[in-house]
């Protein structure tokens, strides 16, 4: 998956879990409009800029990112 329509993303308000693990996703601005997620996969994409994952982290979402395009590895919890 590269991208998703904003119908989806609407239809999908209500998601607790969200695993998009080993996609090629960038881009990665339109999860604040996830407001009911608990918890997040986003490993193995080529995401360049984790800013808009640090209001989930502030809810205290546990988030998984490894092997994105920076080649680093973390776990984000509050």
């Amino acid at each position: 998956m590269k991208s998703a329509t904003s119908a989806f993303w609407k239809s999908s308000a209500s998601l607790t879990s969200l695993n998009l693990s080993s996609n090629q996703i960038s881009d990665i601005r339109w999860l604040e409009k996830l407001s009911q997620l608990q918890t997040l996969y986003l490993s193995d994409n080529q995401i360049s800029d984790i800013a808009p994952l640090i209001e989930l982290v502030k809810k205290g979402i546990p988030i998984t990112i490894e092997q994105h395009r920076s080649e680093s590895t973390s776990t984000t919890t509050p």
